[in-house]
């Protein structure tokens, strides 16, 4: 099978072109929120206790297909966060429709 492959290059500007489609990738967690159980899984079904808290936010009664990311002080998506155990706050709830 012939496989065309486009090669990284360095540029001076990000590329862009109408018939390009983009989305920006967010450094976070996969999850379903539940807020009729109060429960928050990840996408291997394991539940996420430690970031519930982002449930309270979110309208009761519903259930929610997401990505959890934590912002940084800036406000900046930070995939650092989570890997050295996340700011004192919640992660900020992402919905993706």
């Amino acid at each position: 099978m012939n496989r065309c492959v486009m090669p990284a290059r360095v540029r001076a500007e990000p590329f862009d072109h109408a018939e390009w489609l983009f989305e920006l990738k967010f450094d976070g967690f996969r999850a379903a929120a539940d807020t009729v159980r109060g429960r928050l899984i990840s996408r291997h079904g394991e539940r996420l206790r430690r970031y519930e808290g982002v449930l309270d936010v979110l309208p009761g009664g519903s259930l929610f297909d997401g990505e959890l990311v934590v912002l940084d002080d800036a406000g900046a998506l930070s995939s650092t966060c989570f890997c050295s155990g996340g700011p004192a706050g919640q992660p900020t709830w992402l919905s993706i429709c």
